[in-house]
């Protein structure tokens, strides 16, 4: 197939399963996460996971408008930075990049 129809045909699917996910798999996903290579090996990321029901409905209900197919999802995470956790070459702050 070329390159360019390749491109033409490609889409952003954004249908989740609504099956829950179990611990096991979150928390190995998060290990990978946290093993990321990053500016001076201090993988400058924190995450917070969300799959009990009633906190992870809470947090739906704050979801932007533009994030409404996240709301089917069974976990959610959220991946937090700050400068002071990463790189910093003058007044250039690398952990927002790495993030």
């Amino acid at each position: 197939m070329a390159m360019l129809e390749v491109i033409e045909k490609r889409r952003a699917y954004r249908a989740l399963d609504t099956k829950p996910i179990s611990e096991d798999i979150l928390l190995r996903l998060a290990e990978a996460a946290h093993t990321a290579p990053s500016s001076m090996n201090n993988q400058p990321w924190r995450l917070v996971t969300v799959s009990d029901e009633t906190v992870l409905d809470k947090l739906k209900e704050a979801l932007a408008p533009g994030n409404y197919w996240a709301k089917k999802a069974p976990a959610l995470v959220a991946m937090v930075t700050n400068n002071s956790w990463g790189m910093t070459l003058g007044e250039r702050h690398y952990a927002p990049f790495e993030l």
